[in-house]
């Protein structure tokens, strides 16, 4: 049973509510900015809140060697790739999802970027990073 991108973006912001703590950025309509407990230490990430485009997580790509069962619809967006495209009227862009650059420690960093299909996909990520 799917259910509506609204209602998974819910979904995840409730479970994200439950496993960790709100960044210092604070969350908007837009995004919702978490820091989490790690195997690998305190870990920031944001979930894509926005109801125009799928349920998006954005985690450093060093933690995203634990996840013992990959979606399969993770994409990396490295560092070196920042500032390097341009818009129609010749600005360079920053390249990433605009909410991630109130946070500091995913601002600049290398992500991987998982597009979630169910809340389950978020609960077995989480368990894989030991939150």
């Amino acid at each position: 049973m799917t259910i509506s991108r609204e209602a998974l973006k819910s979904a995840c912001t409730l479970e994200l509510d439950a496993r960790g703590e709100r960044h210092p950025a604070e969350s908007n309509f837009y995004s919702g900015r978490y820091v989490l407990e790690t195997y690998s230490g305190r870990v920031a990430l944001m979930l894509e809140k926005g109801s125009k485009g799928p349920a998006h997580i954005w985690l450093p790509s060093r933690v995203t060697a634990h996840l013992a069962s990959p979606t399969g619809r993770e994409k990396s967006y490295p560092a070196s790739e920042l500032w390097t495209k341009m818009n129609k009227d010749g600005e360079l862009t920053y390249g990433r999802h605009s909410g991630l650059q109130a946070m500091p420690e995913l601002e600049n960093a290398n992500l991987t970027r998982i597009t979630l299909e169910t809340v389950q996909e978020l609960r077995d990520i989480l368990s894989d990073l030991g939150c």
